[in-house]
Formats: structure tokens, sequence, C-alpha cells
């Protein structure tokens, strides 16, 4: 009796969120110091500029048209000495992209000749994968082999991705083929009605609804509506809620 076939995945007609950009937070979240992007100079600019402002450092190889041709081992080796000479980092991550994945390149071969004293993780990741929790997956794999990541810690974490994986598939970006894009309310439009509801003393639920590597990009909104609250001598009643369980 032959098995039953695999149920087809929905069509996927949107663009999605990358596992490259995906891993890129997640070393931030292991406090890495030093970030190669083994690609494309223009691969994850927006992120990598954006992770800047947290303290990651992210640099490129800044792969061209005959590195995709010819491999690009000695670009890598080249920036891995670079960064070790200019940042003096306590730990280093080297990104696969696209391109660099396509061709086979070898991160570890560009480690080993180098030899850095300081612990790399080596994530060999692409955008080509359907849900970008698996960039997270990968980079927490990297880091337990690197010794950065204990393997409960990564159980744990595995556990909790591949939930949100599920959730994103039954309710969000990932349950439609389709999603037509919607800017919903200006911040400016969102903000001058809180400071409304604030002022006519109404009671207010502070939800920091955001995903584990965009935390620290959104904390700040709902310490912004305590300190208006404060500010306008508001008698409005705050429920501030936010998973800071370090163990979830």
């Amino acid at each position: 009796m032959s098995p039953a076939p695999k149920p087809l995945e929905p069509l996927i007609m949107h663009p999605r969120p990358s596992s490259i950009v995906a891993a890129l937070y997640t070393l931030r979240d292991l406090d890495v110091d030093v970030v190669i992007l083994h690609g494309p100079a223009g691969c994850s600019f927006k992120h990598a500029r954006l992770l800047e402002e947290d303290g990651l450092r992210v640099v490129t190889t800044a792969l061209d048209e005959s590195g995709f041709v010819f491999g690009g081992h000695d670009e890598l080796v080249n920036i891995l000495n670079k960064v070790i000479e200019m940042f003096d980092p306590e730990s280093i991550g080297i990104v696969g992209t696209c391109a660099s994945m396509i061709i086979g390149e070898e991160l570890h071969e560009a480690v080993l000749e180098v030899n850095p004293d300081v612990p790399v993780i080596e994530v060999e990741v692409h955008a080509g994968y359907r849900e970008n929790t698996k960039g997270v997956i990968i980079a927490l794999e990297s880091a337990l082999a690197a010794g950065i990541l204990s393997e409960e810690e990564f159980e744990r974490q595995k556990v909790l991705l591949n939930e949100a994986t599920e959730v994103e598939k039954r309710h969000g970006a990932a349950s439609k083929e389709y999603l037509e894009p919607s800017r919903g309310d200006t911040k400016y439009t969102v903000a001058k009605r809180i400071i409304q509801l604030l002022r006519e003393g109404k009671k207010c639920i502070n939800i920091m609804n955001a995903k584990k590597e965009t935390g620290y990009m959104f904390a700040d909104i709902n310490a912004a509506v305590n300190q208006v609250a404060k500010d306008l001598g508001s008698d409005s009643v705050i429920v501030n809620m936010a998973n800071l369980d370090e163990n979830l």
C-alpha cells in the first residue's frame, strides 16, 4: 500500500520575511559583536543598518559578478581578518546569502584559514525557505556547535519557534496565498487618539505585541504610552502586558 500523499503547501505569491534577516536578529540576541554577510553589498541592507543601532556591527564581503561565478573564499578571508583587526570582537558571526549558498561556498574553510581566537558562528542560510523561522533555527544550531548555546536552551527555543511557525501558518502572513497591502492608521493618527483617551481618563491595556527579534525595536512605544500618561497627569488605569519571562 502506497503512503498517502503529503498535503500541498499553499502557493506563495507575496514576498515573505527573510531567513537571512531572521538569522541576523538571532545573532544580535546572542550578543555577537560583528556579523559578516557573505554575499552582495545590497543584501539585507535595511536590516543590517538598523542592527548597527542595536550595537551589532554588520559588514559584507560585497560579492560581485566575478564572485558569483568563481566564489568568494578570498573575499571572506580578507574581511574576516579586517574585522578582527578593526573591531577586536569577542565573537563573530558569518551569515550566508542566496548568492554564496547557491555556489556552494564553504564558510568553515575561511574560518580554518584565518583561525580566529574567538568563537565564530557560521550560519549557512539563504532566503529560499518558506518560513523565516528556519533562519533562526539554523543560527541557533550554529551557536550550539560553537559552544555559545546549551543543548537544553536550543531544544527549548526550537519548540517555541516551531509553534510560532504553526501560528503564522494559521493566522499570519503565511495563512493566505496573497495578502493585500494595508498601511492602516498612521502613527500620528494613533498617537492623537491615545492622547485623547488618556486625557479622558479611559482604561488602557498596553500590550507589547512584537516578535522576539523585533522586541528591541518597538518596546519604546509601550514605554512612551506610560510616560505620556504621567506627563498629562492622566487618571487612566494602564495595564501593561508583555512577555518578560526569561524561561519562555
